[in-house]
């Protein structure tokens, strides 16, 4: 008999549960306009102005030369080299940002930032810190290596769904909700997603971990998304905005049944 999966599930909305929450599509240039001279720095969450781990933040190289391959190298806040990338200008063009992720358990302190390019090295520091209230991302790596935007999980059915948890109260079993079906809602035009079920979250003694969530092959090939009541973030605001909004973090889940 074919197993059944947590994404197969129906069930009764909790008590004060949203039965439906509003399915945000869309996005933007990650590092906005630039400096015009060699740079390289981190665009942080505007309600922050250190890394709330786990996150997943964007390294912007700003005023690269044409012809060169850059080099970014990452060191912790021991000194210790952590992470090496080559890129070359036209990859920087399509990619726009390098991501940085760190989750609950990685050192906490200053790290260090340097991109060269023909013998030219600029540096920034970024300052990591346990987050401070419930936080949660993708844990995967795109098809580059790289981490993801922490945001957005595309696989097929049968993959293993993780995300990096932190700043829970320790010890704690949490509850991570689960939405699907996207669909316009007929009485405002708006995309939003209906409630299927919730999936627990034990996290360690420092409130964090990696939580996975194993799908069937048998699971719906829809886009789903993943969702805690107790997970806000200010998010950058328009050009125009006098602040950045306060919306509810989420992230997106597509299963697609074909070859990657």
């Amino acid at each position: 008999m074919p197993a059944v999966g947590v994404l197969s599930r129906a069930d009764p909305v909790p008590p004060g549960i949203a039965a439906q929450l509003e399915y945000f599509q869309g996005g933007g240039d990650a590092c906005g306009f630039g400096l015009s001279n060699f740079a390289v720095a981190v665009r942080n969450r505007p309600d922050l102005d250190f890394m709330a781990a786990p996150d997943v933040l964007d390294v912007c190289i700003y005023g690269y030369a044409p012809d060169g391959d850059v080099v970014v190298n990452i060191f912790d806040p021991s000194g210790k080299h952590t992470e090496s990338r080559t890129f070359s200008p036209a990859t920087l063009d399509s990619l726009n940002a390098f991501p940085f992720r760190r989750i609950h358990s990685d050192p906490s302190g200053r790290y260090l930032i340097e991109a060269t390019q023909n013998g030219l090295t600029v540096s920034t520091v970024i300052e990591v810190r346990p987050a401070p209230t419930p936080q949660f991302i993708g844990y995967v790596n795109d098809h580059q290596g790289l981490a993801d935007e922490g945001g957005f999980i595309w696989m097929k059915p049968g993959g293993t769904v993780r995300l990096a948890v932190g700043g829970y109260k320790p010890n704690s079993t949490v509850q991570i909700r689960i939405y699907h079906n996207p669909h316009t809602r007929e009485s405002d035009g708006v995309t939003v997603m209906d409630y299927l079920t919730s999936h627990p979250v034990t996290v360690d003694s420092r409130g964090g971990g990696i939580w996975a969530l194993k799908t069937e092959p048998s699971d719906p090939g829809e886009c789903y998304m993943l969702d805690s009541e107790l997970v806000t973030r200010r998010m950058y605001p328009a050009p125009d905005a006098p602040e950045a909004p306060s919306i509810r973090w989420q992230l997106t889940l597509c299963l697609i049944d074909r070859p990657f």
